[in-house]
């Protein structure tokens, strides 16, 4: 179980949009995928395992790519972007240049973190050595997206999507764009968007036996959960396609508590008909929470760790709306402190036990925690449970500023887990 999915079940609090959407494209020419292991995760999980991996690449006797690779993927999420660029750069004068995948992550981050000019070299350098790859087109509308030239990217959508896999990376595209124009405010430009997404997934369903649940999804994941579930009327799915759309349908924004309570049942009749489906049951759990349910989730959660104890989603999960609800609190610490155990102090499991000791009241203790949970991966959702602890110690100046970070990369109310909104909402107006 990679990362990326493990992060899907384990998260309760902010439902933003991977990057990954984007990606989607570039996964053909990717050579290795770092950010998905386990070593991965522990690695990011402290300095002392930084450090130690930099002094491992440095003292090699053979410059190594992967490895390089792998370091510059932890600074990535750390955002540490000048130890970011200055290994990229070495990667690239060491036959990176000609790996795609490394070409690719250089040139959309170059983007996104507004050096437009070096990123569109090494988009050029991109269409050099992949000519073909789908990558190409998601650099070139994040190029256009920061200089908003929406037509440009009508018209690049427009002439990739009859492209060998062309039709799902553009509609994929169009959703991300439309997810990041809606959140600008920029209705009219972000409509456009979601139609062709719409319009795209509806074709790959009915052309492609096996996307035949590409519309379901796109309608659970934007909030038409009535309409996804008429899509998907008579049809037999297996555990995983289901999985797929609900836990997709849980990242969205537009997702209702009614709209949880309607997908509960439908869970339930899939967990059923496969009780060895552990996501499932997790995902059940999860909605549970998210309709308010707290005991149900609770249920949830204690009935998978009756099968498997270890297993490391449930005890996430079960800590993290105990906590956040503080309500058994104690059984909060438990489950946190057996997950930490089995898997190390990953950062997302310092996140959630961060907000475990906040509400067991070991303020210094939550501190830390959540400084190494963003020291791993600098996450919007961290510093605003950042600025709940700093904000119970007092310390309401260093509270704003981190709230202000959470808000800056779109924290908001209405993205947060709707136990979460309470608390939101305090600290806002207990900062005014």
């Amino acid at each position: 179980q990679d990362e990326a999915t493990r992060e899907a079940g384990l998260r309760l609090d902010l439902r933003e949009s991977a990057i990954a959407a984007v990606d989607s494209g570039a996964t053909a020419i990717v050579a290795g995928q770092p950010d998905s292991s386990e070593l991965y995760a522990r690695i990011t999980s402290t300095d002392e395992a930084v450090e130690l991996l930099r002094e491992i690449t440095q003292n090699a006797a053979k410059f190594s790519l992967e490895d390089n690779y792998l370091l510059a993927t932890v600074y990535k999420k750390r955002k540490d972007w000048n130890r970011y660029f200055a290994t990229m750069r070495a990667i690239m004068g060491n036959g990176g240049s000609e790996v795609p995948g490394y070409v690719y992550d250089y040139a959309q981050t170059l983007i996104a973190q507004e050096q437009i000019p070096e990123g569109q070299l090494w988009l050029d350098r991109l269409r050099k050595i992949a000519p073909d790859a789908l990558a190409n087109v998601a650099v070139e509308a994040q190029i256009l997206n920061e200089q908003g030239n929406y037509g440009k990217i009508e018209e690049l959508l427009a002439a990739n999507k009859d492209l060998p896999g062309g039709l799902e990376a553009m509609a994929t595209l169009a959703e991300r764009l439309a997810q990041l124009l809606e959140r600008d405010n920029k209705v009219a430009e972000a409509e456009k968007f979601w139609k062709f997404a719409e319009t795209s997934f509806a074709t790959l369903t009915e052309n492609e036996v096996s996307k035949r649940t590409a519309l379901a999804g796109f309608l659970a994941r934007t909030g038409y959960i009535d309409r996804a579930l008429e899509e998907l009327s008579g049809k037999e799915l297996g555990p995983d396609e289901f999985g797929e759309m609900v836990q997709g349908a849980l990242q969205a924004p537009q997702l209702t508590q009614e709209g949880a309570k309607r997908l509960i049942p439908e869970i339930q009749a899939m967990v059923e008909k496969h009780p060895e489906n552990m996501l499932l049951q997790v995902a059940l759990g999860d909605y549970h929470s998210w309709a308010g349910d707290i005991e149900q989730a609770r249920a949830a959660y204690l009935k998978i760790l009756e099968k498997d104890k270890e297993f490391i989603p449930a005890l996430n999960n079960l800590a993290m709306i105990l906590a956040a609800s503080n309500v058994r609190v104690d059984e909060a610490v438990q489950a946190i402190d057996q997950a930490v155990k089995l898997s190390g102090p990953t950062d997302y499991l310092l996140d959630t036990r961060g907000i475990v000791k906040l509400a067991a009241g070991d303020l210094a203790g939550a501190e830390s925690d959540m400084r190494q949970s963003i020291a791993g991966a600098s996450r919007a959702d961290r510093y605003f449970h950042l600025a709940q602890i700093l904000m119970a110690q007092g310390r309401k100046a260093d509270a704003k500023q981190a709230l202000e970070a959470a808000q800056k990369e779109g924290v908001s109310k209405e993205v947060l887990h709707p136990i979460e909104r309470a608390a939101y909402q305090k600290l806002v107006d207990g900062l005014k």
